[in-house]
């Protein structure tokens, strides 16, 4: 006849030992969970205190928030931002300058390139500045302008509008049949607006060459 074993007692489970500071932590956060007040328990109980820290932990956390030095380096941020790159995101007038500059400098290279193409002189008038009605620049046949050179992509005359707030100032410039302009010009573009700068397009003598 085989023994039998006798079972042995199973061993006690302790439980884990937990600092002063994690049991207080964990009875604020039960008594916050029920929910239980303080003036609805006895004073001196174990729920009164527990309300008292309970509220403490929400005064606290309600108490959270910015420092007055904080709050004024936030407002100085605004501030810089806002007259410094707020005009250059949402105004226009610098993008739509550079871009006139641009096709001015290509209606001077164009009116070289076109006396020499028909063999006569070509010349580059100005309108006066302020007449935002007119064409800032024309390309003529003559110096009164009665002939233009007709513009080969409009197929009309040769016109170049200036932006609003923008300016184009300079004199009057002939190409001989040879591309030579009659003297060195230099022309200005410039803006009204705050903050922009004067932009200037130079054709040199002799070559005519614009930049």
């Amino acid at each position: 006849m085989l023994p039998v074993r006798q079972p042995t007692a199973a061993l006690p489970i302790r439980p884990a030992r937990t600092g002063w500071l994690e049991q207080r932590a964990a009875a604020l956060n039960i008594g916050c969970l029920r929910g239980s007040p303080s003036h609805t328990r006895p004073p001196g109980s174990a729920g009164s205190r527990l309300g008292r820290g309970c509220g403490s932990v929400h005064r606290s956390a309600r108490a959270r928030g910015f420092t007055t030095v904080e709050l004024v380096v936030v407002i100085i941020i605004i501030a810089v931002l806002g007259a410094v790159a707020y005009p250059r995101l949402v105004g226009r007038t610098g993008f739509e300058a550079r871009g006139f500059r641009d096709e001015t400098a290509a209606a001077i290279r164009y009116a070289q390139r076109a006396a020499i193409a028909i063999r006569r002189p070509v010349t580059v008038v100005i309108a006066p500045s302020g007449n935002a009605q007119s064409c800032a620049l024309r390309l003529c046949l003559d110096a009164n302008c009665d002939q233009q050179v007709v513009n080969p992509a409009t197929g009309a005359s040769f016109c170049v509008m200036a932006p609003a707030l923008v300016a184009l100032s300079g004199g009057t410039l002939a190409f001989d049949a040879r591309g030579r302009p009659t003297d060195a010009m230099t022309y200005t573009v410039s803006s009204t607006a705050p903050g922009e700068v004067e932009r200037t397009i130079f054709v040199e003598a002799e070559t005519g060459h614009v930049r």
